[in-house]
């Protein structure tokens, strides 16, 4: 029996990566769902904040603090009446 296939992402090898929940994130503002940021290693060591519902997600950063502040800068979801 095969391994299940590994997920491809933006040049990250899956088994490097390690996802962390952080109170630091806020929920994701088109879905409400929870985030989580990702450490993982390319040719650098490298940070993404990725939503565990919808996979909205910011752009690679170098800094955890500003790929966290990238991810809860983004508009709000507005609730309905």
């Amino acid at each position: 029996m095969n391994p299940p296939a590994k997920p491809s992402g933006r040049g990250c090898d899956e088994d490097a990566a390690h996802k962390f929940y952080s109170p630091d994130l806020l929920p994701c503002p088109f879905c409400g769902g929870v985030a989580k940021f990702t450490e993982g290693r390319d040719e650098f060591r490298f940070f993404v904040v990725t939503c565990q519902e919808c996979f909205a997600q910011t752009e690679s950063d170098h800094l955890r603090s500003v790929a966290i502040e990238r991810w809860n800068r983004r508009s709000p979801t507005t609730e309905k009446p």
